[in-house]
């Protein structure tokens, strides 16, 4: 008896001590009894021609993250315009944002997301383009959001925290159901459900859990189930492939498989690799400098990054300019304002010019370091202080080489074929497969090219 209460006494204070809060949650809407909760809601323009309902139904698939009996439904028929498309909340009395109610999340389900989702503005002026915010608020009170499935629920988080730092109360908020309908018009469309509308102290979406561990991907087998909802924007005179072999090993990339996209003919700078982590990644203090191998054709390209927490691109379009052309370069990201990571884009390019040619990227990793990497090996070795042969895709590979070495290579008929003084490190290309012989000063060494 003694054991267990000594048991449960130590873990009541572990639990105490633990540095977990607990989620604090306020509902908005949930819609179930027909009213609001908290206050009004209305289309901006409820006669619009192309609405065709606009009211409460049962929930048209109560399974996984919301399993309620009423939503929220929107029904769009064609000849929509984006102004029309706005729905717009207002509470009955105003709520002051702090740590404990940061974050506002929307359960929604869509029937399209080509292009987009659907916009939610903070305290905007329902006068003005049915209360829809321009450009320059973007992120901050206007939040685009990009959903990544079809006729499933998902929460969109939204970050209050411009209401915090402004001293400001959240009154009011708008949506604009369908963001496809900015830049044109369109048939009938479907049904846009809204539900379970709360402000919570959680930044991560409802029903989901962190990925855990620093190596996000790197294109071998063992990162590949970190990933999903890959997209190239790629065509005929932009393709992107992955992975293919690393063109160029050297000590600061040795790894196996990378991703490459060519720029051949008609370039588009947004072509390149866009993906969503299967489970978001957690920003922390040992987690907060997200770190991609580049390679690019030309001296002073720039590329570009889009880093994504939840619906909203958070960093966009970042620009990182790769000094040197084809060697690795790791471009560090400072994603500590971040609360967590659903998914980037590696925009192989930018829009003030892109060149022709190849461009090569790998090893998506996050960690506390803000410096660049100078080795990165999870495919093959470790390098260390001794001197290392290997060979990778038809190239000798010499590392970590003492002082000046004469270096000679002989075939399997004992041919010397490739003679030199060498320091620091060397990586020879073999035409042909096969045994070689690998000197160095007194020392042979056999390897094997394949």
């Amino acid at each position: 008896m003694k054991s267990k209460i000594t048991l449960a006494f130590f873990l009541a204070a572990f639990l105490c001590s633990s540095t977990v809060k607990a989620q604090t949650e306020t509902q908005l809407y949930n819609f179930e009894d027909g009213v609001t909760q908290s206050g009004t809601w209305a289309m901006a323009w409820p006669e619009a021609a192309y609405l065709k309902a606009f009211d409460l139904q049962t929930n048209p698939s109560a399974t996984g993250i919301n399993t309620t009996s009423k939503t929220m439904r929107i029904q769009e028929e064609g000849a929509m315009q984006w102004w029309n498309n706005s729905v717009q909340f207002t509470l009955t009395s105003p709520v002051t944002i702090t740590s404990a109610n940061r974050y506002l999340h929307i359960f929604h389900r869509s029937p399209r997301i080509t292009a987009g989702g659907f916009s939610v503005n903070i305290n905007p002026d329902f006068g003005n383009d049915g209360g829809v915010w321009g450009d320059p608020e973007k992120g901050s009170r206007r939040f685009d959001s990009n959903l990544t499935a079809i006729d499933t629920w998902q929460d969109v988080v939204v970050d209050l925290n411009v209401l915090i730092t402004s001293s400001a109360t959240l009154a009011k908020f708008a949506m604009v159901v369908d963001l496809n309908n900015w830049n044109s018009n369109a048939a009938p469309l479907g049904d846009y459900y809204y539900d379970e509308i709360i402000l919570s102290s959680s930044p991560l979406p409802r029903g989901t859990t962190f990925l855990t561990g620093n190596n996000l991907y790197d294109f071998e087998a063992g990162t590949s189930a970190n990933i999903t909802g890959i997209s190239t924007n790629g065509d005929t005179g932009n393709p992107v492939t992955y992975p293919v072999a690393n063109p160029f090993v050297t000590a600061t990339n040795l790894t196996a498989n990378v991703g490459k996209r060519s720029a051949v003919s008609d370039i588009n700078w947004w072509v390149g690799f866009a993906f969503t982590f299967a489970n978001p990644v957690q920003v922390d203090v040992n987690h907060q400098y997200l770190h991609i191998m580049m390679m690019t054709p030309i001296d002073g390209q720039s590329v570009t990054f889009d880093v994504k927490q939840g619906a909203t691109n958070v960093i966009a379009d970042g620009v990182k300019v790769i000094t040197t052309a084809n060697i690795w370069q790791d471009v560090v990201l400072d994603v500590s304002g971040m609360a967590y990571i659903s998914g980037m884009s590696i925009k192989c390019g930018n829009w003030a010019g892109t060149a022709v040619g190849d461009y090569y990227f790998d090893e998506i990793y996050i960690d506390g370091n803000s410096d660049p990497r100078v080795n990165v090996s999870t495919a093959l070795i470790t390098p260390d202080n001794t001197m290392k042969i290997f060979a990778v895709n038809k190239n000798i590979c010499i590392e970590n080489i003492i002082g000046e070495k004469q270096l000679n290579i002989y075939n399997a008929n004992g041919q010397n074929i490739f003679s030199k003084q060498i320091r620091n490190k060397e990586i020879v290309s073999m035409n042909n497969a096969g045994l070689y012989f690998v000197k160095i000063g007194n020392e042979t060494s056999k390897v094997i090219v394949k």
